[in-house]
């Protein structure tokens, strides 16, 4: 079995988890200036390197940097985070996952199915 399909297939089942707000439609937001986020960690993490990581503060902020296919809602059931869908063939052995469309990185440039691909080899 081809190890990108592999790597792919795990990345959409064991996704770190995204915690993205889902603004309602209608909210009205702070000008961007202030819209701050703060957190305590406890303490100064050893690395934010998602395939370094090890201890509880630099996992804290792993979980807010990086997205994974898919996600746990609060149910404990598998929803979309930067996926929107897969597609499964008829063998069972080849999964295509359809991105968000609208998923960017912190600099603008759009999430590739390249950036997860290359997350996944990395490791």
């Amino acid at each position: 079995m081809n190890k990108t399909l592999i790597a792919g297939m795990v990345a959409g089942l064991f996704a770190l988890p995204a915690w993205a707000a889902q603004v309602p439609a209608g909210t009205k937001l702070l000008p961007e200036a202030q819209q701050i986020y703060v957190t305590n960690i406890g303490t100064e993490p050893t690395t934010i390197d998602p395939q370094l990581v090890e201890e509880t503060a630099g996992s804290a902020i792993v979980n807010d940097l990086f997205e994974g296919l898919y996600e746990l809602d609060n149910t404990g059931k598998i929803k979309p985070a930067g996926a929107v869908s897969y597609d499964v063939d008829k063998t069972g052995t080849v999964y295509t996952f359809k991105l968000r469309p609208e998923a960017k990185w912190s600099n603008g440039e759009p999430v590739t199915a390249a950036d997860y691909v290359y997350g996944w080899q990395r490791a």
